[in-house]
Formats: structure tokens, sequence, C-alpha cells
């Protein structure tokens, strides 16, 4: 998942396409067997350490170094107002992070955009990132947000089948 503007490492070539979708009410599909809490100021580190790991080889790898500035920016609302109440965190059961979906209020794009959402690699496969970002759009809605989007970097299929499957779609651009 890209941030709304590009990094200025090795891969400003990417492509990255926007995502979107009106919040409708939250229904039943938000999963309760997944505990988050809100994102904190000292958890920049864990995330950008987690963010690195998991985009490893893939279309959003950089270095931890460029995910703490990245993070760091948008816990410091360079890329918007940052949403605390929307982003959130998941601890896995040793209490590390091995989560996180960060939100911000960017206001070219007139609506939430999700900035960052990260699963450390031992617990993808697991649900997580699918009842971090339900639960994330279930707090927009309940906040009397109308919609949300993301800009996914073109090839990465695991973001794109993520928000697809959470009812974003695509916009034509």
């Amino acid at each position: 998942m890209s941030n709304p503007d590009r990094t200025s490492n090795v891969h400003d070539a990417r492509v990255a396409r926007m995502w979107h979708q009106h919040l409708p009410a939250p229904h039943g599909g938000v999963s309760n067997s997944h505990v988050f809490r809100p994102v904190r100021g000292q958890d920049g580190p864990a995330i950008a350490m987690i963010s690195q790991r998991a985009f490893l080889g893939g279309p959003d790898e950089a270095s931890e170094n460029d995910f703490l500035g990245k993070v760091s920016a948008i816990l410091g609302g360079r890329y918007g107002r940052f949403m605390d109440t929307a982003s959130l965190v998941h601890e896995s059961s040793s209490g590390a992070l091995d989560a996180a979906l960060l939100i911000t209020d960017y206001l070219p794009y007139a609506c939430p955009v999700i900035a960052l959402v990260v699963v450390e690699k031992a617990a993808q496969q697991r649900g997580v990132a699918t009842a971090l970002l339900l639960h994330s759009l279930a707090v927009l809605h309940q906040a009397g947000q109308s919609q949300c989007c993301a800009r996914i970097t073109q090839g990465n299929l695991a973001s794109e089948r993520l928000f697809q499957g959470c009812g974003f779609v695509p916009v034509l651009e």
C-alpha cells in the first residue's frame, strides 16, 4: 500500500492507482476474534520494521529508514491530519506489534485515505488485515465519514485483493 505521494527512493517510477469506497453502515462482517488498539506515537519504529519486512521483494519495497520516515510523516500530519481514532494496530499473543493501519485526512482526496496497511509476514493469511480494515472503516462511518480511499501501487496484488475484498473499487483515472 503506497502513501499519498511517492517516496524519494529507488522506486520513484512506481505507479499507484486510486481505489475508493462509499462507506456503508457497518454490518456483522467485522471480526471479533482480533483485538486492536489505537496507534501510539512510540509505535512508529515497530511499524517501520514490520513494513520493511512485509514489503521486501515487492513493488513497495524500501529500507527500514525509508519506512521510518514515511511513518513519521504520516503520524506527524505531513500527509494530512492523522486520524488517530481510526488508525489501529494489532498485537500478537506475545504483545509485539504484528499489524498496523494508518489513516489520514488528506485534503486533495476529499475523504480519509488509508496511508499504510501492513501485516508482519508471520501473521499474514490469518485475516488480520481484513479485520483491521473493516474495523477502521466502521470507525470512520461512526465518525460521520461517507467514503474512504487508498492508493495502491500497481503490482501489489495482496493489497489489491485486500481492498477489493473489503468493497473498494479502482477509480478510472
